[in-house]
């Protein structure tokens, strides 16, 4: 599973402004068990949309279920997961061939901060800016899983992939700080 949070790029008549991407990537080693790595980029005002679009790509193959976060508007009071509308205009950055599948999960800010804690992550702000957008733009992605995982998955299974997940972060923390593991 690829778990991308985007930030678009401008439309052709909006004034140019920074976009990017956040990747959260998932990849089922067992039964139970699972590999995470994280991945974000952010582009320059004025930067060609199409680079977003070819270092996407890379991150996904053929088996790849990709779920898109998409931020809610702020009235928004509920959460939906539901398929990606081709008409989307976050679908031309996502690759759809060969696919198994792309969800969309709107998810309003208040859920998403939720679920970001249950990870012992977190994300500030209903309304950040575009840089302070894309400085967490993998942590929404992550957030978003979280979501996913608290929503769709069966509790045993839930219980073995947070479990791995909150190890994962452990050591990623670890390894930011200088420590060796």
């Amino acid at each position: 599973m690829v778990v991308l949070s985007i930030l678009p790029p401008p439309l052709a008549l909006d004034r140019q402004a920074p976009f990017g991407f956040g990747a959260f990537i998932i990849n089922r080693r067992w039964r139970d068990e699972a590999e995470f790595a994280s991945y974000a980029h952010g582009y320059g005002a004025g930067y060609d949309p199409e680079r977003m679009r070819s270092h996407i790509e890379t991150l996904f193959t053929p088996e790849t279920t990709a779920l898109i976060h998409i931020a809610a508007p702020s009235f928004s009071l509920r959460h939906k997961l539901a398929p990606l509308p081709y008409s989307s205009s976050y679908s031309r950055y996502i690759p759809r061939c060969g696919l198994r599948r792309n969800i969309h999960a709107v998810i309003p800010h208040d859920q998403l901060v939720h679920a970001a804690r249950v990870g012992g992550i977190s994300i500030h702000g209903p309304n950040p800016t575009a840089i302070q957008r894309i400085g967490r733009l993998h942590t929404e992605a992550q957030a978003t899983w979280l979501f996913w995982v608290i929503a769709a998955c069966p509790p045993r299974m839930r219980r073995s992939v947070l479990a791995g997940y909150v190890a994962w972060t452990k050591l990623q923390k670890a390894k930011g700080c200088g420590s060796t593991v």
